[in-house]
């Protein structure tokens, strides 16, 4: 069973997650066929690299590269809408892989999975610091530098509202295998996993579609796949520790702050992956089952949580910061400041 799980894990997210992002953010897999070549073969060589010296277990790290493959054949994707040519869009991508996901993952994913843990006394369910908070961060610095980067990004968008939403719901979905996945097998835990991975995607969605509705007086397709995504993301960080009613709670709270955050900002990706995985982390602090907060009366897990993701942040902030520059002098010469 427990190879049953594995493989059928991997083989759906490796379907529907990478897709599903990349329609989200706007591309197709046709227009990015060479982004995705490269991007499969440096993370093959990477896995192959750190499963050989034992730092990782090929299980966790199969499913590691399946959405670090997403994330950054999505931030192509984003900056091919830029007009970013081919080289400098995989070069851009793949330092954010080599700098900001690959040293968090494993960081959280060391060894045997529970060293980071028992070492640090942080948790992460599925890696959310590396593939939410520091990704996230580096997208934002790497569009947000620039207003008119992002005008230019949102404008060349070439998806429709459908294809959106779609693409949250297939990403939502590979999230979902992923984290069953993460288990090895099917057990105790999967029920609760799979509750609160549905619950609290669908509240963050539901939460930002109601913030969007009072700031607006609209509601918006991507709106509530904004929304969607950033709970997926909490839930990567956090689905394993909560019971179902703080899950809930995790996600409304997520989707409002994402809506809140993203209503003059037209950046799809980054701010969601962002605010759910910081969103995620830090209220473990508060309410994961028997250390949190409300359960133990002490706040060390958070303080834990917190440095945890003021890690994240910096290492994204940075990277996207040179990530930023390097677009600024040798691919976006007009977008220049003066």
């Amino acid at each position: 069973m427990e190879g049953t799980v594995f493989l059928g894990s991997c083989a759906l997210g490796s379907l529907v997650g990478i897709p599903g992002l990349v329609m989200y953010s706007g591309g197709t897999l046709k227009r990015l066929w060479g982004d995705l070549v490269v991007f499969l073969v440096t993370v093959a060589g990477l896995l192959a690299i750190t499963v050989a010296f034992q730092a990782i277990r090929p299980e966790f790290g199969m499913f590691v590269a399946i959405i670090s493959t997403a994330v950054c054949l999505s931030l192509a994707a984003m900056l091919e809408n830029l007009g970013v040519r081919f080289r400098s869009r995989v070069i851009s991508a793949l330092i954010v892989l080599g700098l900001v996901i690959t040293p968090l993952e494993l960081l959280i994913f060391w060894r045997n999975g529970t060293w980071f843990y028992q070492t640090f006394g942080a948790l992460d369910y599925g890696g959310a610091a590396a593939i939410g908070v520091g990704a996230g961060v580096a997208v934002i610095a790497i569009l947000f530098r620039n207003r008119r980067m992002q005008t230019a990004s949102n404008s060349k968008r070439t998806d429709s509202s459908f294809s959106t939403f779609v693409g949250a719901l297939l990403f939502c979905a590979a999230v979902l295998v992923l984290c069953i996945g993460f288990e090895l097998q099917w057990d105790e835990l999967s029920p609760t996993i799979i509750a609160n991975q549905v619950s609290m995607a669908l509240s963050s969605g539901l939460a930002a579609s109601a913030i969007e509705r009072i700031a607006k007086a609209r509601n918006t397709i991507l709106g509530v796949s904004r929304g969607m995504v950033a709970g997926s993301i909490a839930a990567l960080a956090s689905c394993a520790y909560l019971e179902f009613v703080p899950g809930v709670l995790v996600g409304l709270l997520t989707g409002a702050i994402t809506e809140y955050c993203s209503r003059n900002d037209r950046q799809t990706l980054g701010l969601p992956l962002a605010i759910g995985g910081v969103t995620g982390l830090l209220l473990l602090g508060l309410f994961a089952t028997q250390t949190g907060f409300v359960y133990s009366g002490q706040l060390t897990l958070f303080v834990t949580q917190a440095i945890f993701v003021l890690l994240a942040i910096t290492v994204g902030l940075i990277v996207g910061i040179i990530v930023w520059l390097l677009l600024k002098r040798f691919s976006l010469p007009e977008l220049r400041t003066k």
